[in-house]
Parts: C-alpha cells; sequence; structure tokens
C-alpha cells in the first residue's frame, strides 16, 4: 500500500513480485529452498503448565492441527508466501467434530470446535483493505477470486495475516524482494539486450538495397516496396525455416557491424546484479560455488546468517498462530483462562554435527556442561533422532512403563541430577523441560 515506486503499490506491485519469483532463477530457487526449509521444521504443542489439564490442552491442539483438511505442511508452503509478497493472509474456518460422516469431517467424535481448514486468501485475489470510517484500523478483505470473480468480504476477525514487516501498521507488510528490485529490473533487461546483441552481432543485421523506381511509403503508404523491405528485415531470422523472397532488382545481406560488443561486459554486469539480489536476502553463500570466489570460513559465516534469517521467518508463522489463532481456538470451546498451550519450532537448519559433537564433548569433559535429559533431547532435534512416546501415549502409560521409559528418574531422589521436580526457582524451568520431553513425538513437519 506504502511505496515510493507506483509500479509496487498494490496489485501492481503484487504482480511484480510474482514475475520475479516465478520466472526469475535467482529469486525462485530461494524461495523454493526457503519453502523445503520450513517442511524440515518440526512443531511442536507445548502445555501451559505440567500437569494433567496441561497436557489434556496440549493434545487437543495437536489433534486439532492433524485433523484440518489440508495437511500442516501444505499450511507450512502457502505460508512461505509472506517472503516474496510480504504479506500471507489466512481465513479461519472451523468445524464441530462429529466423526468422518459429519458434515464436516473429522477423525475426533468428541462435539469439540476444531479447525476445519486455514485457506491462504491469494494475494493476487485481494481487490481492497477494508477500513473503518476516518480510522487506518482494518476490518475486513474484499477479494474477487476464480472461478466466479465476485468480491467477497472475509472480516479481519476471521483472518490472521502473516506479515514480513509490521512498518506503519502495514497490512501489505514488505516483501523480502523490495531491496533486490533494483537489481532484478536491470538484470532483466540486461540478459534481454544481451539476446538481442548476440543474434544481430553473431548473424548480421538485415540489409535490403531496393533498385531505382521502388515505391515509397510517401508515395504508397503500406503498399509501397519501402514498406515490404522495412517488414522483411523486422521479421527475418536464421532458423530452419528462415527464407526470402526478393523481388526483381532487389538485394538481400546480412551485414557485420563495425564494432562489436564484448559480451564479456554483460555478464560482468548481470553477475552483479545476482550478487545483489543474493546479498539483499542473506543468500549471498549460494554464489561462491560459481563465481570461484570466496573462503569456506565466509560461506559458514554467510550461512550462518542465512539460517538466523530463516529462524526469524519461522518465528513469525509462530508468533501470529499463538496470538491469534489458538486463543480464538479454545474460546470458542469455552475455555477463557488465558492457560492456552503454545505452539513452537525446533532449531531451523542442520548443524554441523561433528563441529557440534566435538564442542559438547569439550564442555563435559571440562565440567562445564553436565548430559542431562534437556541435552539428550536437543541432540536428538538436531540429529533427526528417533525420540520417545507422544504426549497422548504417555498420558496412557502406567507408573511402572514410566520408569522404564524415563530410568534416570530412578538413579536418585536429587531433582537436579534425577530429572524430578527440583524445588524453589528451578521448578518453572524442570516443568518447561517435562513439557517439552512429553510432547517430542508430536511435532509435525
Amino acid at each position: 500500500m506504502e511505496d515510493y515506486l507506483p509500479e509496487l503499490r498494490g496489485k501492481r506491485g503484487i504482480a511484480v513480485y510474482e514475475e520475479m519469483r516465478k520466472g526469475n532463477p535467482i529469486a525462485g530457487g530461494f524461495i523454493r529452498a526457503i519453502e523445503m526449509a520450513f517442511r524440515s521444521v518440526t512443531w511442536i504443542d507445548i502445555p501451559y503448565e505440567m500437569d494433567d489439564e496441561g497436557m489434556d490442552r496440549a493434545a487437543f491442539l495437536t489433534s486439532v492441527r492433524k485433523d484440518m483438511k489440508d495437511p500442516w505442511a501444505v499450511f507450512m508452503a502457502n505460508a512461505t508466501t509472506v517472503l516474496p509478497f510480504g504479506h500471507a493472509p489466512f481465513e479461519i474456518t472451523f468445524k464441530h467434530r462429529s466423526g468422518k460422516k459429519g458434515k464436516q469431517p473429522s477423525e475426533f467424535n468428541d462435539g469439540k470446535v476444531g479447525l476445519e481448514n486455514l485457506d491462504l486468501i491469494a494475494q493476487d485475489t485481494i481487490e481492497r483493505w477494508e477500513t473503518e470510517e476516518n480510522s487506518p484500523n482494518v476490518i475486513a478483505i474484499t477479494q474477487r477470486a476464480p472461478p466466479t470473480y465476485q468480491e467477497i468480504t472475509i472480516p479481519i476477525d476471521k483472518v490472521v495475516n502473516f506479515r514480513l514487516r509490521t512498518e506503519k501498521d502495514n497490512p501489505e507488510g514488505e516483501s523480502i524482494f523490495r531491496q533486490a528490485y533494483r537489481s532484478w529490473y536491470f538484470m532483466n533487461n540486461l540478459e534481454a539486450i544481451e539476446g538481442i546483441s548476440l543474434e544481430r552481432t553473431g548473424a548480421g543485421i538485415p540489409l535490403i538495397t531496393l533498385p531505382k523506381g521502388a515505391t515509397t511509403i510517401k508515395d504508397k503508404g503500406t503498399l509501397s516496396d519501402e514498406q515490404a523491405a522495412i517488414d522483411i528485415v523486422r521479421q527475418v531470422r536464421v532458423d530452419e525455416q528462415g527464407g526470402i523472397v526478393l523481388f526483381a532488382g532487389w538485394t538481400f545481406e546480412l551485414a557485420t557491424a563495425g564494432t562489436r560488443v564484448d559480451p564479456e561486459l554483460f555478464d560482468l554486469a548481470i553477475k552483479r546484479h545476482r550478487s545483489n539480489m543474493l546479498i539483499s536476502v542473506l543468500a549471498a553463500f549460494l554464489e561462491f560455488g560459481t563465481a570461484r570466489v570466496g573462503s569456506f570460513a565466509l560461506a559458514q559465516q554467510s550461512r550462518s546468517f542465512f539460517e538466523v534469517a530463516l529462524e526469524g521467518y519461522v518465528s513469525i508463522i509462530e508468533e501470529m498462530f499463538n496470538k491469534k489463532v489458538i486463543p480464538l481456538l479454545f474460546e470458542l470451546n469455552g475455555i477463557t483462562d488465558g492457560k492456552y498451550p503454545k505452539l513452537t519450532h525446533t532449531a531451523v537448519g542442520d548443524p554441523e554435527l561433528e563441529a557440534l559433537g566435538k564442542y559438547v564433548k569439550t564442555l563435559t569433559d571440562t565440567g562445564y556442561l553436565k548430559p542431562d535429559p534437556v541435552l539428550r533431547d536437543y541432540l536428538r532435534d538436531v540429529a533427526r533422532l528417533p525420540k520417545g512416546a507422544s504426549v497422548s501415549e504417555r498420558q496412557k502409560l502406567t507408573a511402572e512403563e514410566k520408569e522404564e521409559l524415563n530410568p534416570e528418574n530412578n538413579d536418585s531422589n536429587d531433582g537436579e541430577e534425577s530429572g524430578q521436580f527440583p524445588g524453589g526457582t528451578d521448578n518453572r524451568l524442570e516443568i518447561k523441560r517435562l513439557a517439552r520431553k512429553m510432547a517430542d513425538d508430536e511435532g509435525d513437519k
């Protein structure tokens, strides 16, 4: 809605960013890489408190996410559109969980209210953002979507809008490609000029010489010999079907330019703009393997910056889901005490396991770090190793089975060393650890 370049405002801007992500290999590859990274993240529902009620609510949230019409991975893939467009609004729809034969099929028959789906409101279908009179507050979204293309107004209370930036409370946010636009624009045009230049300098410039007495445009207009010659030189191409039919006295040749543009000049300019595009999205390390520049250490540092950015992008989804969707879901189920579970995610990216292993070993050998369930669970997360039982499975375990599943709890009566609840100020940390441990296998990818 706000940009000093008119071509990047509203639907015109959406069309530009759509062309960038689908027509440019750098922008498209970048978005595809992030989409795959989003899909690899494990999502976990953490109880508010580590009691029966907290566990039940966390298990309910997990069941709701797994019972949506579209899989969670589809929602995450749609959520990545927040990057190229700056915003990704979803319409929240609910259902009564009345079994598979209900009006809205569900895997559950408990009569509770669950999520039917989170449907992406496609950015190119949004006609306008409805606001209050004399106020910038958005109250609805009006869209015109296929196949009917009729205007539909969706109240903002039924929408969760993920935004890349919230400057000036702009509902459209800011595209991750905004700073890359100028480089993309020049690179796009330079590639087109390069193709034209190579064709003209490689095949030659078409040249027709007309005989004396040939008619001119001034005399005969579009029916003149001059116009016919112009049409020929404009349409001639050197390919398998190329050919020209000339009148008597006409001559045709492919002339060569007196000077030739060095193709490397185009290549250098295009590479410079490509590098600027990658820098603008913190992905400069992708160029190190092709440009023959950059050290291994620099590549590792650049990749670290990129993974930090990925973590921020995933956190946008997490924070808005916890702020808007979860409270609304539990309020519709009559729970208004604010003690709601939280959706969280594991670390984004794949750390160097060998380096991490050496680091952990050094800390444990020197006594700065003691092996405990928290460290064990973290290392399992980053290495993609199997975890323990899920929330619902652990709730059904007997006391003996729980002791067998967690043998470290029987080693001593000291809470800090055995993993049981310690007293005092460490109680909250232990609750979080056990909540994470109990929820481990309930994550979605």
